[in-house]
């Protein structure tokens, strides 16, 4: 999508993603999220499935303006990632990059 040049045809990806898979896919990962006592996604400490989910879910909110509000274990989880100290720290001493 991100590579699409075809401004027409990227629209149209972006908005399915918006409109089908966003909520498709976030709906199921609340479930999964809750069902796992809501805290962490894999066990009972952060897994790299929590790492990559985090991560995905603060991209699609920062560049798609994607609105959690359906989604309030997946909002929690994200934004206590994002506190753990050393996240938070690497956060903002990182280079910047356009992604």
């Amino acid at each position: 999508m991100f590579y699409e040049d075809d401004e027409t045809v990227r629209a149209a990806i972006l908005k399915d993603l918006i409109e089908v898979s966003n909520p498709k896919y976030l709906t199921a990962f609340n479930r999964i999220l809750v069902a796992n006592g809501g805290r962490y996604f894999v066990g009972k400490s952060l897994s790299w499935a929590d790492v990559i989910i985090a991560d995905t879910l603060k991209s699609i909110t920062t560049h798609h303006n994607t609105d959690m509000k359906n989604y309030p274990a997946l909002q929690q989880h994200m934004e206590n990632f994002h506190e753990i100290p050393q996240i938070k720290d690497w956060i903002q001493e990182r280079p910047a990059t356009d992604v």
